[in-house]
């Protein structure tokens, strides 16, 4: 969050530390501090580890307010890759030298814990863009595709979108990105095409959301198994596409599969 501190944040408030107090709340890359004594015992050992469960709880919080802090603050080149801040659960402990403890995988499954907060955190990296920057091109977005899919590009991408950037996809690009049956991947691209081609009603991008949606397939088509939250992020997207249409077919469809998707949880 260093960008945030310019010349003119400096003249606006001088002296006053506020910015520096927000940015060390909002801060995630570095381990927190546990209180423990100097020679733990296990039971306290146990009681890091409630405290780091409870910290990293806030920790994976604090994306949604940096998103905020540092909306449109700053200008990347479009020759290099986008980076993205770490997500630090680890914790330090003062009286110990600050030695680093981590949470216990055997306890908590980290992964699940980290899965969608990694995803908003790049939605927040991603939002940093200054919306008058130079158009966003479709190589760079390929460029900074990981080999496999994981949260961190799924959060970018639709970060993108909400820019208005997916448009330079192609079709062939979006398939490839559903291809790889990543959850939140092919949740960062519906929302994020849904958001970039707004009210548009987009004939190509309505079918690519449908097939997310097995109420609306026809009878011929075949038997798909989605999970609910794809169909959810379905529903929001077609409804994005068609707002402010009054498209009174489109209105019936989202009611019907609301109530059906609804139902299933």
């Amino acid at each position: 969050m260093e960008h945030i501190f310019t010349s003119c944040t400096q003249l606006r408030y001088g002296r006053d530390l506020r910015l520096n107090e927000v940015r060390r709340l909002l801060s995630s890359a570095r381990p927190v501090a546990i209180q423990t004594s100097v020679n733990p015992s296990a039971s306290d050992q146990d009681l890091q580890q409630v405290q780091l469960w409870q910290l990293a709880q806030r920790t994976t919080a604090l994306p949604i307010g940096r998103g905020a802090f540092t909306l449109a603050t700053i200008y990347t080149l479009l020759t290099e890759a986008f980076t993205v801040p770490k997500l630090v659960l680890a914790g330090r402990l003062p009286a110990q030298q600050n030695a680093t403890v981590n949470l216990d995988p055997n306890t908590r499954n980290i992964q699940e814990l980290k899965s969608w907060p990694e995803f908003h955190n790049a939605v927040a990296a991603g939002l940093r863009l200054a919306p008058l920057q130079g158009k966003v091109s479709r190589t760079w977005i390929i460029y900074n595709k990981p080999e496999e899919p994981n949260a961190v590009h799924a959060g970018l991408l639709l970060a993108l979108g909400l820019h208005g950037y997916l448009r330079v996809l192609s079709i062939t690009d979006i398939y490839q990105y559903f291809s790889q049956e990543h959850e939140s991947t092919t949740v960062g691209v519906m929302i994020g095409l849904a958001a970039s081609y707004k009210g548009t009603m987009h004939p190509a991008i309505s079918k690519v959301l449908y097939v997310h949606i097995p109420a609306r397939h026809p009878s011929t088509f075949p038997e798909l198994e989605l999970p609910t939250l794809l169909q959810s992020a379905a529903l929001m997207s077609v409804g994005l596409l068609y707002e402010g249409s009054a498209h009174p077919q489109t209105m019936q469809i989202l009611l019907v599969c609301f109530i059906l998707v609804l139902f299933q949880y």
